[in-house]
């Protein structure tokens, strides 16, 4: 059995047989000093030369605005609405994602402009998307990137117009009844 209580026990008899020198032993003492130290009184000397001193980073939490599921919806609709921010800018700044102002909104009932793509854009993203990966060979998440869209946003067309991304061969294909 390893124990620490065990592995004192050895050092100690270690120490009263004289199987070290006295070097080592003021070696040890010291080390062991130095752990009590750092366990009893902390990195305060460390932490107050900076946060990358000494080799410890200190994380800092991040700054959010603290507001009740109301206050938040109301003022993210309202500065997304206006255009002023995005819904990912102001979720990040609450310290919320941004499926929770989607939810507190309906909940609420309070009016959010989702970004709406209109027909004829969905289309020449459908042409752009279905060239780029069945001429080319460009992968979905790449494509998506590229016509500035999402990988969901794709599949969505794609099902749409009765077609579904192979993800083996790289191609938009019919889909299969």
């Amino acid at each position: 059995m390893s124990s620490s209580t065990a592995e004192s026990a050895s050092v100690i008899c270690r120490l009263m047989d004289a199987q070290i020198t006295d070097k080592e032993f003021d070696a040890a003492v010291a080390r062991n000093k130095l752990l009590h130290d750092c366990k009893t009184k902390g990195f305060e000397r460390l932490k107050s030369l900076g946060r990358f001193a000494g080799g410890i980073e200190i994380k800092e939490p991040p700054k959010t605005i603290q507001m009740d599921p109301f206050e938040f919806a109301s003022m993210g609709a309202k500065l997304v609405n206006e255009g002023k921010m995005t819904i990912t800018s102001w979720t990040e700044q609450c310290g919320r994602n941004p499926c929770d102002l989607r939810y507190y909104c309906d909940k609420y009932g309070i009016e959010l402009k989702r970004k709406a793509i209109p027909a004829d854009e969905r289309e020449r993203i459908y042409v752009k998307a279905r060239q780029m990966i069945n001429r080319y060979g460009t992968r979905l998440n790449i494509t998506a990137q590229r016509c500035g869209v999402s990988a969901t946003f794709l599949h969505d067309i794609f099902k749409s117009k009765g077609r579904v991304y192979n993800a083996k061969t790289i191609r938009i294909e019919r889909i299969k009844k």
